[in-house]
C-alpha cells in the first residue's frame, strides 16, 4: 500500500525496522511486545463479539506505542529483568537527537511525529497518554484498547491493573504527590474502563496474565 495513503500501515518487518531505526532498548521492545500480546487478545474477544476493531490497526499501534519512549527516559541505565542494561554509545547518540528533536514533548506526541508517514497509526499512539482518558480522548475501542493495555504491561510483563498503579506511583512519585487528587480520578476511571472491557470481551485478569506464557508470534499474524 502507498504510504501516502490515509489507511497506510507498517508491516509487521517494518514496525521491527523501526525499532532499530530509533534505538528502542530491548526493555521497551519486551514492553510493547507484552502489549501487543493483550491488545491483540482482547481485540479477537470483541470481535467474537460483534464488536467492529480494526484489529491490524491496533496491532501495529501496541508495536510501536513507546518508539519516542527514550526522550523521557530520566536517565540512561534502564533495566532488563534484575539486570542493569547498559546503553551503547550509537543508542545514546540516538536518544539524545530525538531529545533535542522533539524537546518539550511527551513521547506519546512526538511518536506521532515519528509516524507522519502513517498518520492514522500516529494519531491512535498518541491518545494512550495517561491523562487522555480523563480528557474523554479515549473513546473508540482501538483507543480504549491500547491505552489499557499499557496501563496493565508492568516492564516486560502483564499484571494486575492494581499493581501496575502502584507501581506508576512509587515510580513518579513526585508527579503523584503534586497532583494526588487529579491522578486518583485518573486511576478510577482506569479501573472502570477495565470493568467495561472485561464484561464486553468476557475476559479477566487471570486470562490476561496467562499470555504472559505464551510467545508473541502467535499475535503477530492472524
Amino acid at each position: 500500500m502507498n504510504k501516502n495513503t490515509k489507511e497506510a500501515l507498517p508491516s509487521i518487518k517494518e514496525c521491527y525496522s523501526l525499532m532499530d531505526e530509533y534505538k528502542l532498548p530491548i526493555n521497551v521492545r519486551n514492553h510493547c511486545e507484552a502489549a501487543t500480546k493483550a491488545a491483540v487478545f482482547i481485540a479477537r474477544k470483541l470481535i467474537g463479539k460483534g464488536e467492529k476493531i480494526d484489529l491490524e490497526l491496533l496491532r501495529k499501534a501496541a508495536l510501536l506505542h513507546d518508539i519516542a519512549k527514550p526522550i523521557e527516559f530520566r536517565d540512561y541505565t534502564p533495566k532488563r529483568e534484575n539486570n542493569h542494561y547498559k546503553a551503547t554509545s550509537d543508542e545514546i547518540k540516538k536518544w539524545e537527537e530525538l531529545r533535542e528533536e522533539y524537546k518539550g514533548l511527551d513521547h506519546e506526541t512526538a511518536a506521532k511525529k515519528i509516524l507522519k508517514d502513517y498518520p492514522v497509526l500516529g494519531e491512535l499512539i498518541s491518545h494512550h497518554r495517561y491523562d487522555n482518558l480523563i480528557k474523554g480522548l479515549v473513546d473508540t475501542w482501538e483507543k480504549k484498547i491500547l491505552y489499557y493495555v499499557d496501563k496493565i504491561v508492568m516492564l516486560d510483563k502483564i499484571v494486575t491493573l492494581q499493581e501496575r498503579v502502584e507501581d506508576g506511583h512509587k515510580r513518579y512519585n513526585d508527579v503523584f504527590e503534586a497532583n494526588p487528587e487529579y491522578i486518583k480520578k485518573i486511576d478510577k476511571l482506569i479501573f472502570e474502563l477495565q470493568d467495561e472491557i472485561f464484561k464486553k470481551a468476557d475476559v479477566n485478569q487471570s486470562d490476561l496474565i496467562s499470555l504472559n506464557q505464551q510467545s508473541i508470534k502467535g499475535f503477530l499474524y492472524d
